[in-house]
């Protein structure tokens, strides 16, 4: 009999276990990447090298293969490819083109929130650097309204910085435009939120801890779990998922807010309606025994599965983010040990072994995380510091390039 085939836009290590799901499922699976060895291509059926931002190219090959679906679970700006190719096909999404549109441009993002009462910072959109006049109060931060992860976000102080910074977060948009807002001070949150039936569960709120050391960028080395702090906020933000879920007109579906939040209370920075990258399916299996990936293919079927409880498996967790000098990614030592002793839970590779890092300032610069989990806070500060000392990252000539 012959397997029925699906896209999977995009080859990095969080598509793996959802290309394994749908291989289970006795699916087809075409893997496309604009790289010539993305992490998953080994795991795929068949691998298309070319860009997930090309919607046209990716019709072509979705037509020329007659597939079922197509589906990015994990990658932000392959949305707006997969709503496209569904609805020119007539294939199942939990998206329109147009409402993958509004997802995907964070001007437009930013003008519904403020039209909807959605807490978030004050903004300007500029489009043109030299006759720009901002009335918004320095801290600022910069940003391209349409990139991808942490790419072209810079914090400005001065005047003096800002149009440097302005003129390389417009480089990066793809549309030219880019988005000016006040900073707010506090802490940065991302929840996991489910929204089902006109109703909100939010799955898992993590802290976003960023690099000390590179205040202006917004490098994240850390996705930090604490139950306490879940549940403190965990109502408020499903009550803001709600108003942003009917603002956008989005139901049955995974939300990831991005979230600022401080003494005045919480902000909302941005959203997607996709699964968090960095193995933050794996991270939400690990907590609540719940399984987001199967969760998303299911609302593309317009289907819901909901978590069985309310039950948080763990008091203290987090996923380390490894970050590394410039050089060739050779080989990784410690890891096994640790594993063995339960020091840490998983261990990740986002890059392939030989690939040279040419930079350490956004996500998608990290070779490589873990995940460790403890009910006990000191048990887990101590697995956390042991696992900062064991694990290395070594280049072509065996020197440790490891920095985070």
């Amino acid at each position: 009999m012959k397997k029925e085939k699906v896209i999977v836009l995009g080859g990095t290590q969080d598509h793996i276990d959802l290309i394994k799901i749908l291989k289970n499922k006795k699916f087809h699976v075409l893997l496309v990447d604009y790289t010539a060895n993305p992490s998953a291509k080994c795991f795929a059926d068949e691998y298309i090298q070319e860009s997930t931002l090309n919607k046209e190219a990716v019709l072509e090959i979705a037509i020329k293969n007659k597939v079922s679906f197509v589906i990015a679970a994990c990658i932000d700006q392959a949305l707006l490819t997969m709503a496209y190719v569904c609805e020119q096909m007539g294939l199942p999404c939990h998206l329109t083109y147009d409402k993958a549109l509004s997802l995907t441009n964070k001007t437009f993002m930013k003008e519904v929130f403020k039209e909807y009462g959605v807490p978030t910072a004050k903004f300007q959109i500029v489009d043109d650097i030299q006759s720009s006049e901002l009335e918004i109060s320095y801290p600022l931060v910069v940003k391209p309204s349409d990139a991808n992860s942490s790419k072209g976000v810079i914090k400005v102080k001065s005047e003096n910085e800002l149009k440097a910074s302005m003129k390389e977060a417009m480089q990066i948009s793809r549309d030219k435009k880019i988005i000016v807002e006040e900073f707010i001070a506090g802490k940065e949150y991302s929840a996991d939120v489910l929204i089902s039936d006109g109703k909100a569960e939010a799955l898992m709120i993590s802290e976003n801890v960023k690099f000390e050391k590179n205040h202006n960028n917004f490098t994240i080395v850390q996705s930090l779990f604490n139950s306490e702090i879940h549940n403190e906020h965990k109502s408020v933000i499903e009550q803001i998922a709600i108003k942003i879920s009917q603002a956008f007109d989005l139901k049955n579906v995974l939300l990831l807010i991005q979230l600022i939040i401080n003494d005045d209370g919480v902000f909302v920075i941005e959203f997607s309606s996709r699964i968090g990258g960095g193995s933050k399916h794996h991270f939400i299996k690990k907590i609540r025994d719940y399984n987001v990936l199967d969760c998303f293919l299911a609302t593309i079927e317009r289907k819901t599965i909901r978590p069985k409880n309310n039950m948080l498996l763990f008091k203290n967790a987090s996923v380390n983010y490894i970050y590394t000098k410039k050089g060739v990614f050779n080989k990784v030592i410690g890891v096994e040990l640790l594993l063995e002793k339960k020091i840490i839970e998983d261990f990740y590779l986002y890059k392939n072994c030989g690939t040279e890092i040419t930079n350490n300032i956004s996500s998608s610069d990290r070779p490589a995380g873990y995940l460790i989990a403890d009910n006990d806070n000191l048990v887990y500060q101590h697995k956390f510091e042991t696992a900062k000392k064991e694990i290395e990252i070594l280049g072509e000539d065996g020197i440790n390039l490891r920095i985070i």
